[in-house]
């Protein structure tokens, strides 16, 4: 049986997501730079992850958006997002989007995949949720 480092998933608000932005980045780099496709292609900066999850950390604070975490012994190894921001007669849903995990702990989230079951927690219900690695 393989060791698994324990996953601890956090929700960040926006002064959080502001304070992580750098280690956000850098997850969404990793990603990209090992070919995952999430809407950006190498080569792709530092700066432009930074960007994108500015954009993020502003949805955050608007409460269109959720944005949860991985942190494996204190390090952010994943990140998803929650879009809440939907027609007006779906209060009920939210989209699961950017599932992120850097490569190097990619096995382990998928082992350790609480996403669903965090976002139950947070009062939306969900019908399915799919997780892939790389």
């Amino acid at each position: 049986m393989v060791a698994v480092d324990p996953i601890e998933i956090r929700r960040l608000d926006g002064a959080e997501s502001h304070a992580q932005l750098d280690k956000l980045a850098a997850v969404l780099a990793d990603c990209v730079a090992g070919g995952a496709s999430v809407s950006y292609m190498a080569p792709f900066s530092h700066e432009q992850a930074l960007a994108a999850f500015e954009a993020v950390a502003a949805e955050v604070e608007q409460g269109r958006r959720l944005l949860l975490a991985a942190f494996a012994d204190g390090e952010l190894v994943g990140t998803v997002q929650v879009i809440l921001a939907l027609p007006p007669n779906q209060p009920h849903r939210g989209e699961i989007a950017k599932l992120l995990v850097t490569a190097r702990h990619a096995g382990a989230a998928s082992r350790n995949c609480s996403w669903s079951m965090r976002s139950r927690k947070l009062g939306r219900k969900e019908r399915r949720c799919w997780c892939w690695t790389r």
